[in-house]
């Protein structure tokens, strides 16, 4: 519905604007000529309609986002820290399908791991690993008891015989103090294969196709 009411807003802009220019252009399309428009006419009904669209399309695009954002939980120091790291994980993912959650409390250390999607690219793979990564970490690092993140991301990779074998296929783990070093809000947009290098392995089968000019951070 937002992008039909943005169109909307667009032509009744359009024909206002025309409009005020000429009244003549919108009079040739009205056959009764009791019902010609005049500049103030054109004013008064177009104008009315744009403000319309332009409201129906403020609440079109608003109201999905807010409800987006009530559906997402937010930590609380009145939760656990395992159910904390879910939130986050939550927040940072469409679903919590293939993933595991395990927090060692002794070092204050977590470790996510992704079970293989049925089907990848190269750069897919990495972008989404990335991308989950930096949009868990905002939120995971500011819990309490919380001083490192490990990412494994396991994927089927095919052996030297053709057979389809489970593997991992990169692993990311920083430091709260080495996620906090970058400001990933000014990254959106940029490709982050250089930050992200010190801080991964990548398995050699993936690594040897990656096309590292294309692994943009796209949100966060």
């Amino acid at each position: 519905m937002a992008v039909f009411f943005t169109l909307m807003l667009f032509v009744s802009i359009v024909v206002l604007v025309l409009g005020l220019i000429s009244p003549k252009i919108i009079n040739k399309f009205i056959k009764n000529e009791k019902k010609h428009f005049d500049r103030k006419k054109v004013g008064k009904v177009f104008g009315l309609i744009t403000i319309g669209f332009f409201i129906l399309t403020m609440i079109s695009i608003i109201v999905p986002a807010a409800k987006e954002d009530a559906k997402k939980e937010s930590i609380s120091q009145d939760k656990s820290v395992s159910d904390n790291l879910w939130i986050a994980l939550d927040n940072a993912t469409n679903s919590r399908n293939g993933y595991s959650v395990d927090y060692y409390a002794l070092n204050k250390s977590v470790m996510i791991k992704k079970e293989p999607d049925t089907a990848w690219d190269d750069n897919t793979f990495v972008m989404t690993a990335y991308q989950t990564y930096v949009k868990f970490g905002k939120t995971a690092f500011s819990i309490e008891g919380v001083d490192s993140v490990s990412f494994i991301w396991w994927a089927n990779m095919i052996d030297s015989k053709g057979q389809s074998e489970k593997s991992k296929g990169i692993q990311i783990e920083m430091t709260k103090e080495q996620f906090s070093q970058f400001n990933w809000d000014n990254l959106v947009g940029r490709n982050i294969y250089e930050q992200m290098q010190p801080y991964q392995w990548i398995h050699t089968g993936i690594l040897n196709k990656l096309n590292k000019d294309k692994l943009i951070l796209l949100t966060v």
